[in-house]
């Protein structure tokens, strides 16, 4: 069972990298995968996961077109992430644990990559993290809920120039579900290691960053939060 975990996890990270990337262009959600440059239509043995990159050293078996080596890196950090979940959740909502972190996962490759969050992805996440609560009759109101989510909402639409629109979706969907504590833990945890990552590219790479993606270290936070 874990191996099936493991390859249903690479699938659903290259399906998850196709329409983040598809989502950033502007392209069709429905129309078949292709090659960038060639604009060939890509087959079955085109699209397995790992092992058609691998197979073919991440060209493109028509034109030779050199694909992005990091498709191996998510793909693989995919397929462990799921199979690391079915060790730790019961089959009863697995399947909701494995669509939060998905769409959570899509979030961070997004704005890793183009500094980019979709809405739609952000507020599918919202409604699966509400479910795997109801369901699991853990989800309890939290003060944040009227203290944080005004202050996200008008962030959002007033004051996106400072803090960015993605990142007020994040922020308000983290206090939806966060106690007081845990949310402001998360948000120092956050912020001391962006600010830590600042700092050293601009000491040792004398880099000066017009934008910063944060929900890496969001991510970064809440698994330190959770692992202690």
């Amino acid at each position: 069972m874990l191996l099936y975990y493991f390859i249903t996890g690479c699938v659903s990270g290259s399906f998850i990298c196709s329409l983040v990337k598809r989502l950033h262009s502007g392209q069709s959600l429905i129309t078949p995968s292709y090659c960038d440059f060639c604009r060939h239509r890509l087959g079955m043995i085109d699209l397995i996961p790992i092992i058609s990159q691998f197979i073919f050293n991440s060209r493109c078996r028509y034109c030779c077109y050199h694909y992005d080596t990091n498709y191996y890196f998510l793909e693989l950090c995919s397929g462990l992430m799921f199979a690391s979940l079915s060790l730790r959740y019961d089959s009863y909502y697995l399947w909701w644990i494995f669509c939060f972190f998905s769409l959570w996962y899509a979030l961070l490759i997004a704005d890793f990559y183009y500094c980019e969050i979709f809405i739609i992805i952000a507020t599918m996440c919202l409604i699966c993290l509400l479910s795997i609560g109801i369901y699991r009759r853990y989800l309890t109101f939290y003060p944040t809920h009227l203290l944080f989510c005004p202050l996200f909402i008008s962030s959002y639409f007033f004051f996106a120039s400072y803090l960015g629109q993605a990142d007020s979706i994040i922020m308000m969907l983290l206090s939806l579900v966060m106690t007081v504590q845990h949310f402001l833990l998360c948000l120092l945890i956050a912020s001391l290691s962006a600010l830590l990552i600042i700092k050293f590219a601009q000491l040792f790479y004398k880099k000066h960053f017009t934008y910063i993606p944060f929900l890496p270290f969001i991510t970064f936070s809440l698994t330190w939060i959770m692992i202690i």
